[in-house]
């Protein structure tokens, strides 16, 4: 092996391989072994299973003879040939979404309005001088702001990230 190439029939004399002799096979224990053959009189890499060509590769890349049946060369053993997989959808009922504006007007309810609004202020002004933002925002939150409300005083100086139309 040189530069991850293995090379095949090195040492070969004469015109060219000898038909059928360079390839790779794969021992399967008790079950037919799989080659993968050079076929230097028709230029095209032949798929076997046991002495069974199953299918060819030409030199421009083409694929034929493949099939994705059940112990077939190509199929994948761990793959379950029409299989129909039900995956399910989680349905949130609209309960929780009450439960979630109760919970949020009950924390702005029980929160200390003055604080927040300072804190936000406090958000808005580290934008506007450039400080580090961080301790700023992490008060906000201690105060009890919410996302879309820290969100807001970020955007009242940063403003919204519009995609410029391309075409």
């Amino acid at each position: 092996i040189t530069d991850n190439i293995v090379v095949l029939n090195q040492d070969e004399v004469g015109a060219g391989v000898t038909l059928g002799t360079a390839g790779i096979e794969i021992d399967r224990g008790t079950a037919d072994n799989v080659q993968l053959v050079w076929d230097e009189a028709t230029d095209t890499w032949q798929l076997k299973t046991g002495t069974t060509v199953t299918g060819t590769i030409s030199t421009v890349s083409t694929f034929t003879g493949l099939t994705d049946t059940p112990g077939s060369l190509t199929a994948d053993k761990f793959v379950k040939v029409n299989e129909e997989i039900e995956i399910p959808i989680m349905e949130i009922g609209q309960d929780v979404g009450q439960k979630q504006l109760d919970a949020l007007n009950q924390l702005r309810s029980e929160r200390d309005e003055d604080a927040v609004q300072q804190a936000l202020t406090d958000v808005q002004e580290a934008c506007a001088d450039g400080s580090n933002l961080l301790k700023p925002i992490v008060a906000a939150a201690k105060a009890y702001a919410t996302l879309g409300e820290i969100v807001v005083s970020l955007k009242a100086e940063f403003g919204e990230w519009q995609e410029a139309a391309v075409f």
